[in-house]
């Protein structure tokens, strides 16, 4: 094939464009890169098994694909999660489903198709060209023919094929997309009445028990933070790969003290004190170097570790960029420890107040809409009126200033609710920093569907409802096709090779 596409290349380039390949399907043929044998089934599609390493690989791009999204701003442990590895799993699961069920759907890839996507892989090129020969050596580099390569991909092509089909043969209708527009544009009148918490702050005075039994229950709150005065050592772009290993060796083999690798290699043991833990470390005068090993995820996690923090070990040899490796160690920890109850009365009987003056807003709104259920023909003396969208909820916001933004969504949430009952009054709590309001819905427009407004809505409310269809589609068909092939998960594998 790659043979036949280098004597055809330019008849065939532009059928690139015919391929769109999820990212969550191409894992065979590329997988083949590095292949390791592996025996460790972590699941079975139709007695097909899903290896470990096939699991560990898949896992691993996942990862890389999430913190790059952040810029790689954020270390992978964030989403290493045990979530995350199980959605890896699935995710090789429903490409196997996909797999077989295109085997026995007799689905064919065109050779044409397949030479086009193999002509734009990065790998393969020279000078922004395919290249026969250079993807040849590099396969063959990695233990692969080209035949072996073509047929996992030809395979990863056949998975998609069919389930995006699947997906695709659902129809999203434009009427309901017209119905949403309308409802996004609904303005509502409403009656608002503020019950605010500062107004029940004098009959929310806790008492001295009150105060000690909050203290208790929250005594894992109140302590000083944690602590360590370090030292360090730092090797800095070594002229060769022994003295790194040399470096490792000393700071592992002689780790009750950094003298040893510093006198051996001519390196200087720096102090610093007061390291807090899980906060960023600054002082004046620090070097750029330092600066980056002191608040480095693995030099952080490992001072504060049993070898290091209790057993007083040296740290192992941590590279906290290319050419920058650094060892520490712990001189001395100042543990937490409780606060006197006298350092921390006020902040409890604060919290205390604003807790019961918010109960008592509460309670005080409820009362007053129990109280005028039925009866309200016109607007209350204390009300406020407003016309709001959903788009317009920051008309709102006087009445709720000080509860902030996350309270101006919660109560847009409240009163455009489908079971907000027209005169009937509402309460919504906003929180202890405000109170609560009473709601009184009155009545409703809505934006006629040849309006502007709603016009420009529909497109982007079909694009949805079609996504939403097509996945959910996908997923009814890979919940039936697993009960066909009769899946097997091995959950206590999976955990154990995480271990």
């Amino acid at each position: 094939m790659l043979d036949a596409f280098r004597r055809n290349r330019r008849l065939l380039q532009f059928l690139l464009l015919l391929v769109i390949v999820p990212s969550f399907v191409i894992v065979g043929a590329w997988d083949m890169v590095n292949p390791q044998a592996s025996s460790s089934g972590l699941a079975e599609v139709d007695g097909r098994p899903i290896t470990q390493q096939q699991w560990q690989q898949a896992h691993q791009r996942s990862l890389d694909a999430m913190s790059a999204q952040f810029g790689g701003q954020l270390p992978l442990s964030a989403f290493d999660t045990p979530a995350s590895k199980v959605q890896t799993l699935d995710e090789l699961i429903q490409r196997e489903v996909a797999f077989i069920s295109a085997l026995s759907s007799r689905l064919f890839i065109p050779d044409e198709q397949l030479a086009a996507l193999i002509a734009e892989v990065p790998q393969f090129k020279v000078d922004g060209r395919y290249n026969f020969e250079h993807a040849k050596k590099f396969l063959e580099a990695r233990g692969l023919s080209t035949q072996q390569f073509e047929s996992d991909l030809r395979s990863d092509l056949m998975a998609e094929r069919l389930p995006r089909a699947i997906a695709e043969s659902q129809f999203s209708s434009r009427v309901l997309a017209r119905r949403l527009s309308r409802s996004e544009s609904e303005s509502r009148r409403l009656w608002l009445l503020s019950f605010p918490s500062e107004a029940f702050l004098a009959q929310a005075k806790p008492s001295p028990q009150d105060i000690e039994a909050s203290y208790q229950a929250r005594l894992s709150e109140f302590q000083t933070r944690e602590k360590v005065d370090i030292e360090l050592v730092v090797l800095k772009d070594p002229s060769s790969a022994d003295l790194i290993e040399q470096f490792s060796n000393l700071v592992y083999e002689q780790s009750d003290s950094l003298k040893p690798v510093a006198q051996a290699l001519g390196l200087r043991v720096s102090s610093f004190k007061g390291l807090l833990r899980n906060e960023p470390f600054s002082a004046a005068g620090l070097s750029n170097d330092d600066q980056l090993a002191l608040n480095h995820e693995a030099v952080r996690a490992a001072l504060f570790s049993n070898d290091v923090l209790v057993e007083k070990r040296n740290t192992e040899s941590i590279e906290v960029r290319p050419g920058l490796f650094v060892s520490a160690r712990v001189v001395s920890h100042d543990p937490p420890k409780p606060l006197a109850l006298a350092a921390v009365e006020g902040q409890i009987r604060t919290d205390l107040q604003m807790k019961k003056a918010a109960e008592l807003a509460r309670l005080a709104a409820q009362q007053w809409a129990d109280g005028n259920k039925d009866k309200l023909v016109s607007r209350p003396v204390d009300a406020r009126e407003f016309w709001v969208t959903r788009a317009s909820l920051s008309t709102l916001q006087p009445l709720v200033a000080k509860a902030g933004p996350s309270a101006l969504r919660d109560l847009g949430m409240q009163i455009f609710a489908s079971d907000f009952s027209m005169k009937q009054p509402r309460v919504v709590e906003i929180g202890s920093s405000f109170g609560s309001v009473v709601a009184v819905w009155v009545e409703s427009r809505l934006a006629a569907e040849t309006q502007a407004e709603v016009r420009e809505r529909v497109g982007a409310l079909f694009s949805s409802l079609e996504r939403l269809e097509a996945q959910e589609s996908f997923s009814a068909w890979i919940r039936y096709r697993e009960e066909v092939l009769d899946v097997k998960r091995y959950p206590e594998r999976l955990a154990a090779s995480n271990s």
